[in-house]
């Protein structure tokens, strides 16, 4: 039997799954369309093969700063969620006129914003490992994997405050 938070999680990650396969399938495509890069397309599905390496580096360092930078936006939406529209967070007028507006779906559980919150961390740091791993080939510009983990670091320490806030909040009640 699978735990409530596992059900929850294996839920939440689908749709930011589907988000960043089509963040690098059509950052590939604009980034060859931009770039003018000449490639061939083999038989095998959505395989694309290169004239010569830094073509390839071009095209796979800007389509992975691309889907990136779709993690950060996901993790820079839900942490914006979570400092506004978290239920510990939002006053009793703000509620209010939220429901008076038909926005109370909004408001959010810490179940609700943290679970959420783990799902896209984990996606920023499963990204920068992945380009952490291509740099050391050599298959990612460098400053792609660097600028990936600052922005995760960054992800975090903002989570962090926003849990420290939150336990603040609750010591408090």
């Amino acid at each position: 039997m699978f735990s409530k938070i596992l059900i929850k999680l294996i839920d939440e990650a689908i749709v930011p799954a589907v988000l960043l396969v089509s963040a690098r399938v059509l950052g590939s495509i604009f980034v060859i369309k931009y770039t003018g890069i000449q490639f061939e397309e083999k038989s095998t599905f959505l395989t694309l093969y290169f004239s010569n390496h830094t073509d390839f580096l071009t095209v796979n360092s800007y389509s992975s700063l691309i889907m990136y930078g779709v993690v950060f936006a996901g993790g820079l939406f839900f942490l914006l969620k979570s400092r506004i529209f978290h239920d510990s967070h939002v006053t009793p007028v703000v509620a209010a006129k939220m429901f008076s507006l038909k926005l109370g779906n909004f408001i959010q559980s810490s179940f609700d914003v943290y679970s959420e919150g783990t799902i896209w961390l984990s996606y920023s740091y499963l990204m920068t490992i992945i380009l952490s791993v291509q740099y050391y080939f050599k298959l990612v510009y460098g400053w792609v994997f660097v600028l990936s983990l600052a922005l995760s670091v960054l992800l975090t320490l903002i989570l962090v405050s926003d849990v420290e806030r939150e336990l603040e909040i609750n010591t408090n009640e």
